[in-house]
């Protein structure tokens, strides 16, 4: 797997805590100043990031099951599941980035 796809999967990976950072102190800014437009988009985003926050934690635990290298394949299945997007990255770094499995080609 090329490097700029390992990345590119890295960021769609901690886009989701990221995003909850991000909400935590704007919606805490907002609720501050009383900005209640700002708390109605701050709502529509996070709607379509939770959808999205699913399918990635979905697609993590297929790959956890069927990633062959992994010798505690349910282990991180349970992992993934309890620990959702906390767990996550995690799991890109160890078995995505820095795994031989997906060897980085300089193409």
């Amino acid at each position: 797997m090329k490097k700029s796809t390992k990345v590119i999967i890295g960021i769609l990976t901690f886009f989701p805590v990221l995003h909850l950072v991000f909400d935590l102190l704007a919606g805490s800014i907002s609720v501050i100043i009383g900005a209640d437009s700002f708390l109605n988009a701050l709502l529509a985003t996070s709607v379509f990031v939770n959808s999205y926050r699913w399918l990635l934690i979905t697609s993590y635990l297929v790959l956890a099951l069927v990633n062959k290298k992994s010798g505690s394949r349910i282990m991180w299945f349970f992992t993934i599941f309890i620990g959702s997007i906390y767990i996550v990255p995690l799991y890109w770094y160890l078995y995505i980035w820095k795994d031989d499995m997906y060897a980085v080609s300089n193409d």
